[in-house]
Protein backbone atom coordinates (compact mmCIF):
# COMPACT_ATOMS: atom_id res chain seq x y z
CA UNK A 1 0.00 0.00 0.00
CA UNK A 2 0.63 3.54 -0.89
CA UNK A 3 -1.65 5.75 0.93
CA UNK A 4 -4.60 4.46 -0.33
CA UNK A 5 -3.53 3.10 -3.18
CA UNK A 6 -2.62 -0.70 -3.69
CA UNK A 7 0.41 -1.16 -5.71
CA UNK A 8 -0.67 -4.30 -7.76
CA UNK A 9 2.03 -4.64 -10.53
CA UNK A 10 4.90 -2.88 -11.82
CA UNK A 11 4.06 -1.90 -15.60
CA UNK A 12 7.01 0.43 -16.41
CA UNK A 13 10.21 1.54 -15.38
CA UNK A 14 11.60 5.08 -16.34
CA UNK A 15 15.01 6.94 -15.88
CA UNK A 16 13.88 8.16 -12.17
CA UNK A 17 10.57 6.24 -11.59
CA UNK A 18 8.37 2.87 -11.58
CA UNK A 19 4.97 2.53 -12.87
CA UNK A 20 2.74 0.16 -11.19
CA UNK A 21 -0.87 -0.35 -12.08
CA UNK A 22 -2.37 0.33 -8.86
CA UNK A 23 -6.37 0.84 -7.22
CA UNK A 24 -8.21 3.34 -5.51
CA UNK A 25 -9.15 1.57 -2.51
CA UNK A 26 -11.58 4.80 -1.41
CA UNK A 27 -12.98 5.86 -4.74
CA UNK A 28 -12.78 1.80 -6.15
CA UNK A 29 -11.10 2.63 -9.21
CA UNK A 30 -8.51 0.99 -10.92
CA UNK A 31 -5.62 3.74 -11.67
CA UNK A 32 -1.83 3.90 -12.34
CA UNK A 33 0.76 5.02 -9.93
CA UNK A 34 4.30 6.51 -10.89
CA UNK A 35 6.33 6.72 -8.13
CA UNK A 36 10.36 8.83 -8.57
CA UNK A 37 12.97 6.83 -6.82
CA UNK A 38 14.41 7.98 -3.63
CA UNK A 39 17.77 8.98 -5.21
CA UNK A 40 16.71 11.00 -7.94
CA UNK A 41 18.48 13.93 -8.77
CA UNK A 42 16.66 17.85 -7.76
CA UNK A 43 16.36 18.04 -12.08
CA UNK A 44 14.21 14.70 -12.08
CA UNK A 45 12.29 16.12 -9.00
CA UNK A 46 11.59 19.25 -11.12
CA UNK A 47 10.49 17.17 -14.42
CA UNK A 48 8.15 15.56 -11.92
CA UNK A 49 6.67 18.29 -10.61
CA UNK A 50 6.53 19.77 -14.61
CA UNK A 51 4.95 16.43 -15.29
CA UNK A 52 1.49 17.27 -13.86
CA UNK A 53 2.05 21.37 -14.71
CA UNK A 54 2.24 20.42 -18.17
CA UNK A 55 -0.45 18.65 -18.35
CA UNK A 56 -3.14 20.17 -16.86
CA UNK A 57 -2.30 22.57 -19.27
CA UNK A 58 -3.26 20.58 -22.14
CA UNK A 59 -7.22 19.55 -22.51
CA UNK A 60 -7.55 16.66 -25.01
CA UNK A 61 -8.71 12.63 -24.64
CA UNK A 62 -5.71 12.32 -26.89
CA UNK A 63 -3.28 12.74 -23.73
CA UNK A 64 -4.01 10.31 -20.48
CA UNK A 65 -5.31 12.39 -17.62
CA UNK A 66 -3.04 12.77 -14.40
CA UNK A 67 -5.14 12.89 -11.33
CA UNK A 68 -2.72 14.58 -8.29
CA UNK A 69 0.96 14.89 -7.08
CA UNK A 70 1.38 12.90 -3.96
CA UNK A 71 3.65 13.05 -1.14
CA UNK A 72 3.87 10.36 1.73
CA UNK A 73 6.45 9.53 4.89
CA UNK A 74 7.84 6.05 5.24
CA UNK A 75 10.27 4.77 7.29
CA UNK A 76 13.08 5.38 4.46
CA UNK A 77 11.72 8.70 4.25
CA UNK A 78 9.24 11.37 1.67
CA UNK A 79 7.67 9.44 -1.27
CA UNK A 80 6.82 11.20 -3.76
CA UNK A 81 3.78 9.81 -6.53
CA UNK A 82 1.63 10.97 -9.45
CA UNK A 83 -1.72 9.24 -10.09
CA UNK A 84 -2.85 9.00 -13.47
CA UNK A 85 -5.96 8.04 -15.59
CA UNK A 86 -5.29 3.50 -16.16
CA UNK A 87 -5.28 3.46 -20.21
CA UNK A 88 -6.28 -0.38 -21.29
CA UNK A 89 -4.86 -1.72 -24.57
CA UNK A 90 -1.46 -2.70 -25.81
CA UNK A 91 1.41 0.31 -27.01
CA UNK A 92 1.81 1.57 -30.38
CA UNK A 93 5.58 -0.12 -29.85
CA UNK A 94 3.53 -4.00 -29.60
CA UNK A 95 1.85 -3.29 -32.62
CA UNK A 96 4.60 -2.16 -34.69
CA UNK A 97 6.78 -5.70 -33.08
CA UNK A 98 4.04 -7.31 -35.41
CA UNK A 99 5.92 -5.93 -38.63
CA UNK A 100 5.29 -2.93 -41.61
CA UNK A 101 1.99 -1.43 -41.45
CA UNK A 102 -0.65 -0.81 -44.06
CA UNK A 103 0.20 2.50 -45.44
CA UNK A 104 -3.32 4.09 -45.30
CA UNK A 105 -2.94 2.68 -41.59
CA UNK A 106 0.61 4.24 -40.39
CA UNK A 107 -0.33 7.81 -42.17
CA UNK A 108 -3.58 7.78 -40.00
CA UNK A 109 -1.48 7.09 -37.06
CA UNK A 110 0.96 9.75 -37.33
CA UNK A 111 -1.91 12.38 -38.69
CA UNK A 112 -3.94 11.76 -35.39
CA UNK A 113 -0.47 11.28 -33.27
CA UNK A 114 -0.30 15.22 -34.90
CA UNK A 115 -3.43 15.84 -34.33
CA UNK A 116 -3.11 15.39 -30.41
CA UNK A 117 0.48 16.92 -30.16
CA UNK A 118 -0.57 19.86 -32.12
CA UNK A 119 -3.14 20.44 -28.65
CA UNK A 120 -0.16 20.18 -26.98
CA UNK A 121 1.82 22.97 -28.73
CA UNK A 122 -1.19 25.22 -28.56
CA UNK A 123 -0.83 25.04 -25.25
CA UNK A 124 3.08 26.36 -25.51
CA UNK A 125 3.89 22.52 -24.43
CA UNK A 126 6.42 20.71 -26.43
CA UNK A 127 6.45 16.99 -25.75
CA UNK A 128 9.90 16.31 -26.08
CA UNK A 129 9.76 12.06 -25.46
CA UNK A 130 7.60 11.08 -28.23
CA UNK A 131 7.95 7.38 -29.18
CA UNK A 132 5.92 4.32 -29.41
CA UNK A 133 6.45 2.68 -25.96
CA UNK A 134 4.85 6.45 -24.90
CA UNK A 135 1.27 5.64 -27.26
CA UNK A 136 -1.27 3.53 -25.86
CA UNK A 137 -3.64 1.88 -28.46
CA UNK A 138 -7.26 1.87 -26.99
CA UNK A 139 -9.44 -0.04 -29.42
CA UNK A 140 -6.71 -2.39 -31.91
CA UNK A 141 -8.46 -5.11 -33.96
CA UNK A 142 -11.56 -3.57 -32.89
CA UNK A 143 -13.80 -3.76 -36.23
CA UNK A 144 -16.06 -0.85 -35.05
CA UNK A 145 -13.85 1.46 -34.66
CA UNK A 146 -13.76 3.48 -38.00
CA UNK A 147 -13.45 6.86 -38.93
CA UNK A 148 -16.25 8.86 -41.09
CA UNK A 149 -15.13 6.81 -44.20
CA UNK A 150 -15.93 3.89 -42.52
CA UNK A 151 -12.13 2.66 -42.86
CA UNK A 152 -10.25 1.09 -39.83
CA UNK A 153 -9.18 3.94 -37.16
CA UNK A 154 -7.14 3.75 -34.04
CA UNK A 155 -8.01 5.55 -30.65
CA UNK A 156 -4.35 7.34 -29.66
CA UNK A 157 -3.35 8.05 -26.12
CA UNK A 158 -0.15 9.07 -25.47
CA UNK A 159 1.70 9.41 -21.65
CA UNK A 160 3.96 10.88 -19.75
CA UNK A 161 4.60 14.57 -19.74
CA UNK A 162 7.90 13.93 -17.87
CA UNK A 163 10.34 15.12 -20.47
CA UNK A 164 8.00 17.66 -21.70
CA UNK A 165 9.06 21.62 -21.85
CA UNK A 166 7.39 25.29 -22.41
CA UNK A 167 7.95 27.99 -24.35
CA UNK A 168 8.22 29.87 -21.38
CA UNK A 169 10.39 27.12 -19.66
CA UNK A 170 12.51 25.56 -22.25
CA UNK A 171 15.89 25.78 -22.02
CA UNK A 172 18.94 24.38 -23.17
CA UNK A 173 20.74 21.22 -21.90
CA UNK A 174 20.83 17.48 -21.98
CA UNK A 175 17.59 16.41 -22.96
CA UNK A 176 15.73 12.87 -21.45
CA UNK A 177 14.20 10.83 -24.46
CA UNK A 178 15.10 7.90 -26.21
CA UNK A 179 18.01 8.34 -28.52
CA UNK A 180 16.67 6.72 -31.12
CA UNK A 181 14.09 9.12 -31.66
CA UNK A 182 15.32 12.69 -30.30
CA UNK A 183 16.10 15.12 -33.12
CA UNK A 184 19.77 15.95 -34.53
CA UNK A 185 19.92 19.71 -32.22
CA UNK A 186 18.41 17.62 -29.48
CA UNK A 187 22.31 16.09 -29.51
CA UNK A 188 23.90 19.94 -29.92
CA UNK A 189 22.66 20.45 -26.24
CA UNK A 190 20.12 22.78 -28.10
CA UNK A 191 16.63 23.44 -26.56
CA UNK A 192 13.30 21.36 -27.87
CA UNK A 193 11.11 23.01 -30.25
CA UNK A 194 7.98 22.11 -31.99
CA UNK A 195 9.88 20.56 -35.23
CA UNK A 196 11.41 18.21 -32.17
CA UNK A 197 8.06 16.64 -32.12
CA UNK A 198 7.30 17.13 -35.54
CA UNK A 199 10.57 14.80 -35.96
CA UNK A 200 9.69 12.45 -33.55
CA UNK A 201 6.91 11.66 -35.15
CA UNK A 202 8.44 11.10 -38.49
CA UNK A 203 10.39 8.62 -36.75
CA UNK A 204 7.53 6.25 -35.80
CA UNK A 205 6.12 6.80 -39.03
CA UNK A 206 9.15 5.55 -40.96
CA UNK A 207 8.90 2.67 -38.42
CA UNK A 208 4.92 2.03 -38.86
CA UNK A 209 5.79 1.91 -43.01
CA UNK A 210 9.24 -0.11 -43.05
CA UNK A 211 9.66 -2.18 -39.63
CA UNK A 212 12.94 -0.32 -39.43
CA UNK A 213 14.36 2.13 -37.84
CA UNK A 214 15.57 5.61 -40.62
CA UNK A 215 18.69 5.83 -37.99
CA UNK A 216 20.33 2.78 -36.66
CA UNK A 217 23.86 1.38 -34.91
CA UNK A 218 25.24 -1.25 -32.78
CA UNK A 219 24.58 1.32 -29.58
CA UNK A 220 23.10 4.63 -28.45
CA UNK A 221 26.48 6.98 -29.24
CA UNK A 222 26.29 5.25 -33.41
CA UNK A 223 22.70 5.93 -33.24
CA UNK A 224 23.46 9.77 -32.25
CA UNK A 225 26.41 9.67 -34.78
CA UNK A 226 23.81 8.75 -37.79
CA UNK A 227 20.92 10.90 -36.78
CA UNK A 228 23.19 14.09 -36.56
CA UNK A 229 25.71 13.08 -40.04
CA UNK A 230 23.58 10.89 -42.13
CA UNK A 231 20.18 11.53 -44.37
CA UNK A 232 17.78 7.83 -43.80
CA UNK A 233 17.21 5.82 -47.14
CA UNK A 234 13.28 6.73 -48.46
CA UNK A 235 10.58 4.10 -46.97
CA UNK A 236 10.23 3.30 -50.44
CA UNK A 237 13.92 1.71 -51.22
CA UNK A 238 13.56 -0.05 -47.40
CA UNK A 239 9.62 -1.94 -48.43
CA UNK A 240 8.82 -1.08 -51.94
CA UNK A 241 4.76 -1.17 -51.28
CA UNK A 242 5.50 2.27 -50.16
CA UNK A 243 4.68 5.18 -52.20
CA UNK A 244 7.01 7.85 -53.55
CA UNK A 245 4.64 10.67 -52.42
CA UNK A 246 4.67 9.21 -48.96
CA UNK A 247 8.47 9.06 -49.31
CA UNK A 248 8.11 12.83 -49.58
CA UNK A 249 6.41 13.67 -46.58
CA UNK A 250 8.06 11.54 -44.44
CA UNK A 251 11.92 12.54 -45.38
CA UNK A 252 10.66 16.25 -45.18
CA UNK A 253 9.77 15.73 -41.32
CA UNK A 254 13.13 13.88 -40.51
CA UNK A 255 15.28 16.66 -41.93
CA UNK A 256 18.83 17.83 -39.92
CA UNK A 257 18.01 21.60 -40.20
CA UNK A 258 15.08 21.89 -37.94
CA UNK A 259 13.90 24.65 -40.07
CA UNK A 260 13.81 22.29 -43.14
CA UNK A 261 10.98 20.43 -41.61
CA UNK A 262 7.35 20.84 -41.36
CA UNK A 263 7.22 24.48 -38.72
CA UNK A 264 4.79 22.32 -36.71
CA UNK A 265 2.31 19.16 -36.19
CA UNK A 266 -0.53 20.94 -38.24
CA UNK A 267 1.24 21.44 -41.18
CA UNK A 268 2.96 18.65 -40.73
CA UNK A 269 -0.53 16.68 -40.52
CA UNK A 270 -2.20 18.39 -43.48
CA UNK A 271 0.59 17.22 -45.32
CA UNK A 272 -0.16 13.52 -44.31
CA UNK A 273 -3.97 14.33 -45.19
CA UNK A 274 -3.06 15.40 -48.51
CA UNK A 275 -1.48 12.18 -49.10
CA UNK A 276 -4.07 9.90 -47.54
CA UNK A 277 -6.51 11.72 -49.85
CA UNK A 278 -4.19 10.96 -52.71
CA UNK A 279 -4.11 7.59 -51.77
CA UNK A 280 -7.91 7.04 -51.54
CA UNK A 281 -8.11 8.39 -54.99
CA UNK A 282 -8.73 5.95 -57.77
CA UNK A 283 -5.26 5.52 -60.32
CA UNK A 284 -6.01 5.84 -63.90
CA UNK A 285 -6.04 2.32 -64.83
CA UNK A 286 -9.24 2.07 -61.97
CA UNK A 287 -10.65 4.98 -63.93
CA UNK A 288 -10.17 3.18 -67.21
CA UNK A 289 -11.27 0.24 -66.29
CA UNK A 290 -14.95 2.33 -65.18
CA UNK A 291 -14.80 3.68 -68.45
CA UNK A 292 -14.60 -0.25 -70.37
CA UNK A 293 -16.49 -1.68 -68.10
CA UNK A 294 -19.41 0.51 -65.94
CA UNK A 295 -20.27 -0.01 -62.70
CA UNK A 296 -23.69 -1.72 -62.45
Amino acid sequence: MLGRYRLDEVIGHGAFSTVFKAYDTALDLPVVVKVLGNDASPDAVERFRREIVFSRRVAHPGFSRIFELHEEEVVEGPVRYLTLELVEGRTLGDLMNEGPMPQRRALTIARDLCDIVAAAHDQGVVHGDLKPSNVMVRNSGRRNATDRRQEPRDDLVILDFGAASAADMAEAGVRVGSVRYMAPELFEAESTSRQTDVWAIGVVLYGCLTGRFPFDGPGDRAVAEATRRTSPKSPSSVSPRVSSMVDTVVLRALRRERTDRYSDCRAFKRALAEVLEDLRAPSLWQRLLRLVKPER
